[in-house]
């Protein structure tokens, strides 16, 4: 339930009953929100604190596309994974965590696999579009620690994903392919 509000995510399958607890919730979703937004600028933080070493990045890309020029085509696959696969990390984790609720949807409730994808990122992406329906406590605590990881997992990754399509060369350049 924390989780739920917190997040914002809104399975619909647990209501509040009384105004004392509706207005609970409503306080409880702010903080949430307020928090999910500390944490999202934390990442934007992080992300931005490389641009400061953009002399050494540069440094490091002229020799890594050296090295790919000059290397055979096995060694050039093994220079780009090696070179990129902090950078793809964070989309393995949330494949990996994609699957799990996918595959606990499909054991727990029954659901085909379509279903049980769409209520594991509805859930990571706070959509929260499907309830579990007549769910255990297990299963509603077992949901509530996916999301609670889920989320910020599918928001690094998605992030991840958009910067390989935009080059962060200089302000205008990135707002012009925005």
């Amino acid at each position: 339930m924390a989780v739920n509000i917190g997040y914002s995510i809104g399975w619909g399958d647990i209501a509040e009953p009384t105004d004392d607890i509706k207005i609970f919730s409503t306080v409880y979703v702010i903080i949430g929100a307020s928090f999910v937004g500390v944490a999202l600028g934390f990442f934007a933080d992080s992300i931005v604190a490389n641009c400061n070493d953009w002399y050494v990045n540069a440094q490091i890309a002229t020799k890594y596309k050296k090295d790919m020029e000059e290397s055979s085509a096995f060694g050039a696959i093994c220079i780009y994974t090696k070179a990129n696969f902090s950078s793809i990390r964070p989309l393995l984790l949330w494949v990996i965590f994609v699957a799990g609720g996918t595959f606990f949807g499909m054991d727990t409730q029954n659901w085909n696999f379509i279903e049980g994808l769409y209520f594991s990122i509805s859930s990571m992406s706070t959509g929260g579009h499907w309830s579990l329906e007549g769910g255990t406590d297990n299963q509603y605590f077992l949901t509530g620690v996916f999301s609670a990881f889920g989320v910020p997992i599918m928001g690094v990754a998605m992030a991840t994903l958009a910067s390989f399509f935009i080059e962060t060369g200089s302000i205008e350049e990135t707002m012009e392919q925005i």
